[in-house]
């Protein structure tokens, strides 16, 4: 079996050559992004997110706190909501341990949440009356589009339970019909459970989480990690069994960019 590698930065360029052919640059928007610490994951994604504004006519601005209270962090949110010179807003995870993020992400206003992070989002989403996500979610379902991958009726097993990924995920892929499992570390016999899915889609922010190997023939594997040796969360020990998988960087991490741009027109035409 040949396997065939996705391509996100392929995608990643289709995406935003049809912003550009939507005039993103003539609207003059700006987009706030904070960050909190110094951390090498941060700074890699804030570092690809300004180019792509770069290219797009999208003016950015990083708002950093070295250090930040939970309640001072809303305070500053608050004032960029109020701001009719600010478009969007999004928080660059990972977040400090000590940082309420539920409570962040709900003071963000719905129509500048281009990470798509307020909890309100994902009330639409359980109850079918919104497909609007995170953009690392819309990057997923954006590849599995891409790339013609049956969802009706398919074993799609989740590997993580975050907010951010496994739980949104979940509900996107249940309003395709697909049947899902979501699974975390402390899952028992996971390997078992991953030989058996057709789709696999691995979200733990922990290196070697699975091995490649463990899926049975056919299967299609997404790696929504990132470490800064410039790895994904699963270990790719054989992939010549695999009809379609990511390789990280260059899967989820360049289409998860461009989505926050798209979210960007979406929050601003519908607000």
């Amino acid at each position: 079996m040949n396997a065939v590698i996705m391509d996100g930065k392929s995608l990643a360029r289709k995406i935003e050559n049809n912003l550009i052919h939507q005039k993103i640059e003539s609207k003059n928007y700006l987009i706030c992004a904070i960050t909190i610490g110094n951390s090498s994951e941060t700074a890699f994604f804030i570092k690809q997110k300004k180019k792509m504004a770069t290219r797009l006519g999208v003016n950015f601005k990083e708002i950093h706190y070295p250090k930040i209270t939970t309640l001072a962090l809303i305070e500053k949110i608050k004032k960029l909501n109020d701001d009719a010179m600010v478009h969007g807003i999004f928080i660059q995870h990972p977040l400090p341990k000590e940082i309420d993020e539920i409570k962040v992400m709900s003071s963000i206003s719905l129509d500048k949440d281009i990470d798509g992070l307020n909890p309100y989002h994902f009330s639409l989403l359980a109850t079918n009356q919104s497909t609007y996500s995170t953009a690392t979610t819309g990057a997923i379902m954006a590849l599995l589009e891409e790339y013609r991958i049956p969802l009706m009726g398919k074993h799609v097993v989740i590997i993580g339970k975050s907010t951010l990924i496994g739980k949104p995920l979940s509900l996107l892929l249940l309003q395709k019909s697909a049947t899902v499992t979501l699974c975390h570390q402390q899952t028992k016999d996971l390997s078992k459970i991953v030989s058996i899915g057709d789709i696999i889609i691995v979200a733990t922010g922990c290196k070697g989480t699975i091995l490649s190997s463990d899926l049975k023939d056919g299967a299609v594997l997404i790696d929504a990690g990132y470490h800064k040796e410039g790895c994904g969360d699963v270990t790719l020990d054989e992939v010549s069994h695999l009809s379609y998988y990511t390789k990280v960087p260059g899967g989820v991490g360049p289409v998860t960019v461009a989505m926050l741009f798209e979210n960007l027109l979406k929050v601003q035409k519908n607000p």
